[in-house]
């Protein structure tokens, strides 16, 4: 966005509306009402409002009528039934997202900042601007959630796992079938762990850091096990810069104040307008 890139959530959305993909648009707001295309509009907003969904709403929205008593009861199928229609909705995301992220123009972006080809960079961004505009070593750089030029799918979910066993209601067939909705909304859930340890080779050479400077991160909740990570690596008592822009500048104060009241690892730090 700095660079003039068309990278919000908004330029997603009008994307998939003028690239015949009006229907998944509107599907995936029924399934997710709270989002929209306000321009302060996050992508971390946007995994809070995939994380805020109603487990009941979504039953009645999305339910399969029996076709008989019997099949009532006993039909398993039509308990995933109900969860296959979110699912046939919701799967489309992360291929929609990568075909667009790759298709994203920056060619024309300038390289506005100082960037040292010696550090290392740990990015949340889809696109190679790091690599193509600022010419930093790929082996310099680790996409944690995977890259629109890689063959790999890339990552983008909520925080929020739900218990499926908890999961009650008066009818048994009210019950499984939230509960193997449950399950593919547990789907969307970012394996977060899943992706250090695949990137660990990385981590482990963040041991001689003592300098950090956080750009364009809201750091919010659903990222911060990241940056847990970075701190149990980095030199202790490091620096830390910490851009803030919009609405970010609480999720930022939020995780200093953990950091400081649980663990204390962070005493040197720089927060500036961005």
């Amino acid at each position: 966005m700095f660079h003039g890139i068309d990278s919000r959530y908004e330029d997603f959305y009008y994307w998939l509306n003028a690239n015949k993909h009006k229907d998944f648009a509107k599907e995936f707001q029924n399934v997710f009402p709270k989002l929209n295309t306000n321009p302060d509009f996050l992508w971390s907003n946007f995994e809070d409002a995939m994380a805020d969904y109603d487990l009941d709403e979504l039953y009645n929205k999305y339910y399969v009528e029996p076709k008989d008593e019997i099949d009532h009861i006993w039909a398993p199928e039509k308990w995933r039934e109900t969860a296959g229609r979110i699912d046939s909705v919701c799967k489309d995301l992360r291929p929609l997202m990568k075909q667009w992220a790759k298709q994203i123009k920056i060619e024309s972006a300038i390289p506005e900042l100082e960037l040292s080809k010696d550090s290392w960079y740990l990015t949340f961004n889809y696109t190679t601007v790091l690599e193509d505009v600022y010419d930093i070593p790929s082996s310099h750089i680790c996409h944690i959630h995977g890259c629109a030029k890689d063959n790999e799918d890339i990552i983008v979910g909520h925080d929020k796992m739900v218990s499926v066993e908890s999961i009650y209601a008066n009818y048994f067939e009210d019950q499984e079938s939230k509960r193997e909705i449950a399950k593919v909304m547990n789907g969307f859930a970012k394996k977060k762990e899943e992706q250090i340890k695949k990137n660990q080779d990385f981590f482990k050479l963040l041991n001689v850091v003592s300098h950090i400077v956080v750009l364009g991160h809201s750091m919010s909740k659903i990222d911060l096990l990241y940056f847990f990570r970075v701190l149990d690596y980095i030199q202790p008592k490091s620096n830390w810069h910490l851009s803030s822009h919009s609405n970010c500048g609480k999720t930022i104060r939020d995780f200093l104040e953990h950091e400081n009241k649980q663990k204390k690892r962070i005493s040197n730090y720089w927060i500036f307008n961005f």
